[in-house]
């Protein structure tokens, strides 16, 4: 960050406002009844919570590879070039659980393995989902799958269904969501242009280790420093923030007043 001649940094006009807003008259402010405090609020977070949750996702995507990390390098050259570039991709897949108590239905149309309608959204199905397991049991086709829901339901059994969906990548937004955090924050932070470019670095060297040209190992420093720089825009970020709807085991309501429990699926 550029020096400033002032030993104390200029609040920005957000924050400006903010203290007007919440300062009393007497000290050049407002007063409280300016404003509402969900008003003030939002006037002093604004979307940086939100940025610095997408940063941190974009981190842990990134720890994880570094967790495969040995496997990777015991690996072939062209798995570990692939799962590098995955994982800086515009899409990536999530797993996700849903449970349902015995005698409902999953709530879903499905076609092939595809869920194309959702008649319960309390269970946390989107169109686009993909079945990959019911109760431990692999599924390889519709006619499968539909088989184990109805073995289930014949034994008043509970299901447990394995789906994965399709998400846009924190890695997408990331330099908006960078720049929304280092407006914002008045620590010191790493350029954006540095870590967008240590991005980049790991995109484009990412095919040059799947065709062999690079050795992997090279490409560790890079995702390491990527990784601290990261962690230093997400450090701020807050307790206890909502965790993806996409993640996680759903439970299902209780069957009583279902409309469709005559159905396995929809």
């Amino acid at each position: 960050r550029r020096a400033s001649s002032s030993p104390f940094p200029s609040p920005s006009p957000a924050r400006r406002t903010l203290l007007q807003l919440l300062l009393p008259p007497a000290l050049g402010g407002l007063g409280p009844a300016a404003v509402a405090p969900k008003a003030a609020l939002a006037l002093a977070g604004g979307d940086v919570g939100a940025a610095r949750v997408q940063i941190a996702a974009a981190a842990a995507t990134l720890r994880a590879l570094q967790g495969r990390w040995p496997e990777l390098e015991r690996g072939a050259a062209a798995a570990a070039g692939d799962a590098v570039g995955q994982a800086l991709g515009s899409n990536a897949e999530t797993a996700f659980e849903v449970s349902v108590p015995a005698g409902a239905s999953l709530g879903v149309d499905i076609e092939g393995l595809e869920v194309t309608a959702v008649t319960d959204r309390s269970l946390g199905w989107q169109v686009g989902d993909k079945l990959e397991r019911i109760n431990g049991a692999e599924v390889e086709s519709r006619d499968r799958a539909v088989k184990l829901v109805r073995d289930a339901r014949d034994r008043s059994a509970p299901i447990s269904v394995v789906a994965r969906r399709l998400i846009q990548s924190p890695f997408v937004t990331l330099e908006r969501s960078l720049r929304s955090v280092y407006q914002e924050s008045s620590a010191p932070l790493p350029e954006i242009e540095d870590v967008m470019k240590k991005v980049s670095n790991l995109r484009t060297f990412a095919p040059l280790v799947a065709d062999g040209v690079v050795p992997l190992p090279e490409l560790r420093p890079g995702l390491d420093g990527l990784v601290a720089d990261l962690d230093a825009y997400a450090s701020e970020q807050q307790q206890g923030a909502a965790a993806p709807a996409s993640g996680g085991k759903v439970a299902a309501p209780s069957p009583a007043g279902r409309e469709d429990m005559g159905d396995l699926f929809g």
